[in-house]
């Protein structure tokens, strides 16, 4: 049985140094977090040249300031100070990097 919550994310911009995602989250049992929309006002901004596909401890990662996160304006749930959608957006993002050694076009996390 789903939650009714979630979120996704997509390539907004990349060049040789950064690629930046936007992404939206909702959840559908909260009438103020339902982004009905899906506007996609949070980024996830990762530094292509700080990151390689065997690194996997995102929180070093977030950490060193080589993956940033702005948290969208939508956002509900944190851990720390991120978004804890875009935190599992992110975690989708590093496995099909770390996996197909590239960076995927959009990814989605619904539970």
């Amino acid at each position: 049985m789903s939650r009714g919550t979630g979120g996704g994310a997509e390539i907004f911009s990349e060049n040789q140094n950064e690629i930046i995602y936007q992404y939206y989250n909702y959840d559908l049992n909260v009438s103020e977090n339902r982004n009905d929309k899906r506007m996609a006002d949070g980024r996830i901004i990762i530094n292509k040249n700080e990151v390689n596909p065997y690194e996997n401890d995102i929180a070093l990662l977030l950490e060193q300031g080589k993956i940033l996160v702005e948290n969208s304006k939508n956002s509900w749930g944190f851990v720390e100070k991120y978004d804890h959608i875009a935190l599992s957006l992110l975690r989708r993002i590093m496995k099909h990097y770390q996996h197909e050694k590239n960076f995927p076009q959009k990814v989605y996390y619904d539970v």
